[in-house]
Formats: structure tokens, sequence, C-alpha cells
């Protein structure tokens, strides 16, 4: 039979880390981004180019226009 304690809490971690993570791209949270991206971090964009961490973090920390 599984462990499931160790489960739960994983599960619990990753679910806040991912609204961390979407809370950090709603408001722009590039400190907060900066604590739980890993350093090897890659991001995959609509724009079809690969950022790394920095790249990544210089672009969530620039000014973006409004979307309607």
């Amino acid at each position: 039979m599984p462990d499931t304690t160790n489960t739960k809490s994983d599960l619990e971690i990753l679910t806040q880390l991912n609204a961390d993570f979407l809370a950090s791209a709603q408001n722009g949270d590039v400190r907060r981004f900066e604590q739980i991206l890993a350093e090897d971090f890659m991001a995959s964009l609509p724009d079809f180019l690969l950022r790394d961490k920095k790249q990544f973090l210089d672009m969530m920390v620039a000014p973006r226009p409004l979307a309607s």
C-alpha cells in the first residue's frame, strides 16, 4: 500500500507553488519568482523563444502593455 502521508503534503506544496507562480505573474512579483524558480528554469512561451531564469525574470520586471 503506498504511503499517502507525504503525497498529500507534496500535493499541498505543489498547489501552493502553482498559486504563487500565478500570483507572481499577475502582480509582477519578480522577487517571489526568484525564490520559487529553479536555477535551471527554462520557459517556453507563445513567441516560440526559450528563456532561462534570468531572461524570464527580466521579461517579468519589464512594463507590459495592458491587455483588453
